[in-house]
């Protein structure tokens, strides 16, 4: 293990953070044309009638985009009554934090969903633009809420928005047919404070920035399961790409079960919220009643800042994990970690016995920067049979930034993340990770292009 110095660490969290990726967030984003056909709607306003009388009118005309105005809209969804969008619908807002939609604080209701995304259709779908609030106040309640659920998608992107007090996921992915593909990429967002310990507690929520699962039968997970990894790795079918965007206060910022895929690039993960050790990434194992555990994941190219402990979570650096894997395979490479007591953890989910090829095998591990201890083995692995120090052989990743991404210019909308003083007082966040953001946010751009350096001594 190669330690590296603090003030490395911060050259290497700046150029992470301002490079070219960040550099978009900073200044300001294009809503490319891409996608958008028939009919364009403006709503009447952020409400889920509004909405929803928008998006009706724009699946009658054959598909086309809804746009959300500028505004901060009280957005009553509950169990029942949310916006349901279907393949060949985009939903554009004036841009983060300049459109709002924020769930009544008053509700009761266990879990709600903002968004539902039907992609039965297997047409794209895009939204954009938007900040997603939870119940306000409500952080340590057992809500357990999602602001965008996507099932059945082909091609999604959801880009450019902002999640804040969820519960339950920001962004969850499901493919709930094996028939139809379920595949797209989350770009440039940004997620907060999503978990709430009461809402894990009474099950309705997981604390998730990123969720992704594959409902399918026993069989099909086992066919999934049977393919050997090689087919997967690098590709662009029934995966999730996670690219450049900015997590802090997840259980989990990203995760996938039930044979779920995704490839985590290029982002910033800091402040975990945990009692427990736990991975920004993670990946499931096996579960008792017989699901399969998360199949892959890519993460390369990312950086890992772990404050200080906090009075609310006094073992965040004892616990907190860059990585951790209970099941599944993949690769795990170029990354910078700093603050962490280990990089990875090896374990084994309580289904793994019934299930034993959901165990972590197939692990690809190299090329990582970090200031601590490298591998927690939570459970039994051997080098070399289950995991691998050194670069997979033959294996490409996928071109970045993803060709979702790119596209014509339509509409421009001014965002700065950084600008914390303007957010309101629930949202105002007091840490040492955003302090750090905060301060370096005009830093040289000379920083923008730190190489990284250093690997695990092998």
């Amino acid at each position: 293990m190669r330690k590296i110095p603090i003030a490395v660490v911060f050259a290497i969290a700046i150029g992470a953070i301002l490079g070219t990726g960040f550099a978009s967030l900073i200044a300001s984003y294009t809503i490319p044309t891409s996608g958008r056909v028939g009919a364009g709607v403006t709503a009447q306003s952020g409400s889920v009638a509004d909405i929803k009388t928008a998006v009706n009118q724009v699946e009658a005309a054959g598909g086309g985009t809804v746009y959300v105005p500028a505004g901060s809209w009280s957005f009553a969804a509950t169990e029942s009554n949310y916006v349901t969008i279907h393949g060949g619908v985009n939903i554009i807002g004036a841009g983060m934090r300049v459109t709002n939609l924020t769930l009544q604080p008053g509700r009761t209701d266990p879990a709600t969903t903002m968004f539902y995304v039907d992609g039965a259709n297997q047409r794209p779908v895009r939204i954009s633009g938007i900040t997603f609030n939870g119940r306000t106040g409500a952080a340590a309640s057992a809500t357990g809420d999602t602001a965008i659920f996507l099932d059945n998608v082909k091609d999604f992107r959801v880009d450019h928005n902002s999640f804040y007090y969820l519960g339950s996921s920001g962004v969850a992915v499901f493919n709930s047919d094996i028939s139809k593909s379920s595949q797209g990429v989350v770009d440039h967002n940004e997620f907060y404070d999503i978990y709430k310990p009461d809402a894990e507690t009474a099950g309705t929520g997981f604390g998730y920035g990123v969720g992704i699962e594959r409902t399918y039968t026993r069989a099909d997970q086992a066919k999934i399961w049977n393919t050997d990894i090689n087919f997967y790795l690098g590709k662009y079918a029934n995966v999730t790409y996670i690219e450049d965007n900015y997590f802090a206060g997840a259980r989990h910022s990203i995760s996938a079960y039930a044979t779920g895929a995704y490839v985590a690039r290029h982002n910033v993960f800091t402040d975990m919220h945990v009692y427990y050790p736990s991975g920004h990434a993670d990946v499931h194992g096996a579960y008792p009643d017989g699901v399969y555990g998360g199949r892959y994941t890519e993460v390369y190219d990312n950086t890992f800042l772990n404050p200080a402990n906090d009075a609310d979570y006094p073992r965040m650096f004892d616990y907190a994990r860059a990585l951790r894997m209970r099941g599944g395979g993949g690769v795990f490479f170029n990354n910078t970690a700093t603050h962490y007591s280990y990089l990875i953890s090896l374990a084994k989910d309580d289904g793994n016995a019934a299930i034993p090829k959901c165990k972590v095998r197939d692990l690809w591990i190299w090329g990582n920067t970090y200031d601590n201890d490298f591998i927690d083995f939570e459970a039994s692995y051997t080098q070399d049979v289950d995991y691998f120090l050194y670069k997979k052989p033959g294996y490409v990743p996928y071109p970045y930034p993803h060709p979702l991404t790119l596209g014509g210019a339509s509409a421009r909308a001014s965002i700065d993340p950084f600008q914390m003083a303007t957010l309101s007082p629930w949202e105002n966040r007091d840490n040492a990770a955003e302090a750090f953001l905060i301060d370096f946010r005009h830093a040289s751009t000379k920083l923008r292009n730190v190489s990284r350096f250093g690997s695990e001594i092998l």
